[in-house]
């Protein structure tokens, strides 16, 4: 559907170009001429947000000598084109996948037929994309129409717990699949992503400023999200910077900041200051409110809550920067941040909030999976000999006060740290003899877990609060990122 042909090369204005022929679908096809130093910044870009192991190599620019060298250029053109084919071929399957921009369907021609198709970001500017096609500015959501098992949580419970598996068949993680990407549209894709992240939470007023004699205005930025409110000071330079990184990747969406800009011979006096103070608070809460609609979404930053209701929520990447949240984090209420989700959620159709929390246990479960594949890579498991040292030690303590220290000895406390199979863990907490100590063991030795096929039996010990004591040990696992 989308391809990139080489033509030749050009010299303009003492510039050497690199001319190709982008074709898109059997009714699109255009020119563009690229420098070697926008090759440069294309790969400098993509490396930065796919990393350096999946996005090819840039062919040499060559010797500084012959950067005009026509005959150097020529030489250099095909390896460009197969840089860009290379990337062209590969990105859909590069993650984070939410870079991309919605672009008509070239090749639309009956129903069945997506009328929107998605092309990265990055190969969408690079391309000229924008010029040479009428490009939709509002995101249009089609018909969620996906068909799905929804997980229910299980409430806590005193009951007895289910019987677990018969040895030898490992317990699946959740009853969630993981092909969730092929079975849900982009569309909902979209919506799970939009229900989670509450930008628009955060408040914010500029409340003052303050002049130095350094020819320069500090201006004092009051913010409240979570429960809390703090001050952060910024200068003009500073805001500039942070509308210029966000017209870099929003483009046309961001307000322009042309009205808070002086003559350079104008003087910053109180008028100066005070007008800014009006046009800023304007400004960022026009941005605040509306930054979680622009496209491309998914330039977020997850914040972990510690709360029944919800595991997480995302704020826009730029916006938790300029606001320093990453300072106040442990500052936040739960409660008030799940309430937040919960009224964004409250917009939403029923299916969509389905779609939510299936995506949260799919995105939980694999963390989860991550962490005990990184473990299994990483750490040496206790082998069964030394295991038994361990357990014979618990069992021949002559209190129960001695069983937590000892095991913090034995396998915590190791100068090389060792991981520890669920079947072991559940064997461990056996030998002990006391609820509460055994709950303090499975807490203490999550951190050592390479895997949870026998985890059932490791919960089947506890007398009650089983449910509770699985929910946190899930929470931490996939928290251990």
């Amino acid at each position: 559907m989308l391809r990139v042909e080489a033509i030749d090369t050009a010299e303009f204005e003492n510039r050497l170009l690199y001319n190709f022929q982008v074709v898109f679908g059997v009714s699109h096809n255009w020119v563009i001429s690229r420098t070697y130093d926008d090759f440069s910044a294309l790969h400098r870009q993509l490396c930065e947000v796919y990393g350096t192991n999946v996005v090819p190599d840039l062919p040499s620019g060559g010797v500084p000598w012959q950067k005009h060298s026509i005959s150097a250029s020529l030489k250099r053109l095909p390896h460009l084109e197969e840089y860009v084919s290379q990337v062209v071929n590969s990105c859909d399957d590069w993650q984070p996948a939410h870079f991309s921009v919605k672009v008509p369907n070239p090749d639309k021609q009956g129903a069945l037929d997506p009328p929107f198709i998605r092309i990265n970001k990055f190969l969408f500017d690079f391309l000229e994309f924008e010029q040479y096609l009428v490009v939709p500015s509002v995101r249009e959501l089609a018909p969620i129409a996906v068909a799905y098992e929804a997980s229910v949580a299980t409430p806590q419970s005193t009951s007895p717990r289910p019987a677990s598996p018969s040895p030898g068949t490992p317990r699946p993680v959740d009853n969630v699949p993981l092909d969730d990407a092929a079975r849900l549209g982009h569309s909902a894709e979209l919506a799970v992503r939009s229900a989670t992240t509450i930008t628009s939470a955060i408040r914010v007023a500029v409340r003052g400023y303050t002049i130095h004699r350094d020819d320069r205005i500090d201006y004092s930025i009051a913010v409240e999200f979570g429960g809390f409110a703090w001050i952060v000071q910024k200068r003009f330079s500073e805001l500039s910077k942070f509308h210029d990184e966000l017209v870099k990747h929003y483009s046309k969406q961001v307000p322009p900041i042309d009205e808070a800009k002086k003559p350079a011979w104008r003087k910053l006096d109180p008028r100066t200051g005070m007008h800014r103070q009006l046009f800023f608070t304007a400004y960022l809460r026009s941005v605040v409110a509306s930054i979680d609609t622009w496209e491309p979404q998914g330039i977020v930053t997850t914040i972990h809550v510690d709360d029944g209701r919800v595991s997480e929520v995302r704020l826009n990447a730029f916006l938790f920067a300029l606001f320093e949240l990453d300072r106040h984090q442990a500052d936040f209420n739960a409660a008030v941040i799940a309430t937040a989700l919960t009224r964004k959620q409250q917009e939403m159709s029923p299916c969509e909030l389905d779609l939510v929390r299936q995506r949260m246990l799919i995105e939980k479960q694999s963390r989860l999976l991550a962490t005990l594949q990184r473990r299994r890579n990483t750490l040496k498991c206790l082998d069964d000999a030394a295991f038994d040292v361990v357990v014979t030690a618990v069992r021949e303590a002559m209190d129960d006060n001695e069983v937590m220290p000892l095991i913090h000895a034995e396998l915590l406390r190791r100068p090389l740290r060792l991981g520890l199979r669920s079947k072991q863990l559940a064997v461990l907490c056996n030998a002990i003899e006391f609820h509460d100590t055994r709950v303090q063991c499975i807490q203490a030795c999550t951190c050592l877990l390479v895997d949870i096929d026998y985890i059932d039996s490791v919960f089947e010990t506890l007398l009650y609060d089983w449910t509770k004591a699985e929910t946190d040990l899930r929470q931490q696992l996939s928290d251990d990122t």
